[in-house]
């Protein structure tokens, strides 16, 4: 009876002293924030609690080899006993991988670790040139996750246009000319499990938007085809005034504040002006915008 009890005690011993030296490894999450690469401590799990460490023998990670790969296509480089290198691929959203933890007594378990990789949105320059809108493929140089999404929400805005979001891209509307930058945000968000992440990521628009025509010839007889001197801008100058010399320096018209279309190739007195080459200076009187000259030929 005695020896029974022994073995039995001795039994006992040995399994509670196998459940000592037993790995347990526990799954993993981690979330990579835009670019990089990741140091995983593998053995101090990020969400779901610390892999147990038995008291006894070196611990180990993976079984045999020394790189890895990942479900898409990512590389795991082991540092050391407890530590891998995580180099992501230019890929977004979800990945992962298992490892193999294994101590001197043979024991090993595995465990599993979820990488969200985070998308990552870069800044865009874009050239309007002389055009009234612009539509930007914001996404040619993002990398986008499957559950990813581009908004307008607490975005900086732009100084001379509007923006306007479209399936696929982003369209600038331009409300007032300028020569040189203007820039604004978009915000790009991942949703994860029901949490929003977002970022903000600069546009630039480059161009030369000062775009004032005005004719160089003016028939006024009556026929509705250049009858008038109409000075076409996409932004409005409230207080332009225009003024026309004659050949010899003479001022022979100059319009009220805010001219659009009323020099008709006549003076104050309603007078009509011989044909031949007259000389103008449009002033738009707005901050930013020079005055612009030129020569216009009246012709009946």
């Amino acid at each position: 009876m005695l020896n029974k009890l022994l073995v039995i005690l001795l039994i006992g011993i040995s399994q509670s002293l196998v459940g000592q030296n037993e790995p347990i490894a526990r799954d993993d999450r981690y979330f990579r924030s835009r670019d990089g690469s990741l140091i995983l401590n593998l053995l101090e799990s990020a969400e779901w609690g610390n892999d147990f460490n038995p008291p006894s023998g070196e611990l180990k990670i993976f079984e045999e080899g020394t790189d890895k790969v990942t479900a898409n296509g990512a590389q795991i480089k082991i540092l050391n006993s407890k530590e891998v290198l995580y180099v992501p691929k230019k890929e977004a959203g979800w990945d992962k991988f298992k490892y193999v933890i294994i101590n001197s007594g043979g024991f090993k378990d595995t465990g599993n670790v979820d990488i969200y990789i985070l998308s990552s949105g870069y800044l865009d320059v874009e050239n309007i040139g002389d055009e009234a809108f612009k539509l930007i493929n914001i996404y040619d140089n993002d990398i986008i996750a499957p559950n990813a999404y581009v908004d307008l929400i607490d975005v900086r805005e732009p100084k001379y246009g509007t923006l306007s979001l479209l399936p696929n891209a982003l369209r600038y509307d331009l409300v007032e000319e300028f020569n040189g930058k203007d820039s604004f945000e978009y915000r790009l968000c991942d949703s994860i499990n029901g949490i929003k992440v977002c970022f903000y990521i600069p546009v630039v628009l480059t161009g030369k938007t000062k775009s004032i025509q005005i004719p160089s010839g003016l028939s006024p007889n009556g026929d509705g085809i250049n009858d008038e001197l109409e000075v076409v801008s996409r932004t409005p100058f409230l207080n332009s005034i225009l003024k026309v010399y004659n050949r010899q320096g003479d001022l022979v018209y100059e319009s009220q504040p805010g001219y659009k279309k009323e020099f008709t190739g006549y003076n104050w007195n309603n007078e009509a002006l011989p044909n031949g080459t007259y000389y103008y200076i449009y002033m738009p009187n707005k901050m930013g915008f020079a005055d612009k000259s030129g020569s216009i030929t009246i012709m009946r």
